[in-house]
């Protein structure tokens, strides 16, 4: 018998809402509802953190294409951001 990949993508959690907290100079917390799977389980899930100064990463592939990778991790819902810089404008893709 053949296992045929999971052809199904999870569903975003929350509608896809990132939310943001501690917010500082150089930093801040990023937070989301974890998504769901037909076949891998929710603690499964892997996510990837991408940030851009331009509004360039609203899909996958462009966040793979044009925004910089933070922080890849399983069974998450949030993430402490550093390394920013002062007074710019960050886009966030989870």
């Amino acid at each position: 018998s053949v296992t045929m990949p999971d052809q199904t993508n999870p569903t975003v959690g929350g509608g896809g809402t990132l939310s943001t907290s501690s917010v500082g100079s150089t930093s801040l917390t990023l937070s989301w509802t974890k998504a769901t799977d037909n076949l891998t389980a929710q603690a499964s899930l892997q996510y990837k953190i991408y940030y851009s100064t331009a509004n360039n990463i609203s899909t996958y592939a462009n966040a793979q294409s044009n925004g910089t990778l933070f922080q890849s991790a399983t069974d998450i819902n949030s993430s402490n951001v550093t390394g920013l810089t002062d007074s710019t404008t960050y886009y966030f893709n989870v």
